[in-house]
């Protein structure tokens, strides 16, 4: 097994979400991506723009899973992962 790995971005582009930081954890075949401020949790809506992939069966991230009843073990596990981390 691999270690998560956790990516991090200002999000501003063209004066959209300048200062915002948009998080990104990749562990094993799953990925997950989502504005988060740790230093304050309130400051987004918890699923606010929230992306899951499965990358062994879409590796072109085309099919987002959060919002899929099926996926939400998978959701939740790496939430709690990346809060872990950060």
């Amino acid at each position: 097994d691999s270690q998560p790995v956790l990516s991090e971005i200002d999000f501003g582009v063209w004066n959209y979400r300048d200062g915002d930081r948009y998080a990104m954890l990749r562990d094993g075949k799953w990925k997950i991506a989502l504005f988060r401020d740790q230093q304050n949790p309130q400051r987004f809506a918890p699923d606010d723009g929230l992306m899951l992939f499965d990358l062994k069966t879409d590796a072109e991230e085309r099919n987002n899973l959060a919002h899929h009843p099926d996926f939400t073990a998978q959701r939740d596990q790496l939430l709690k992962k990346l809060d872990a981390i950060r």
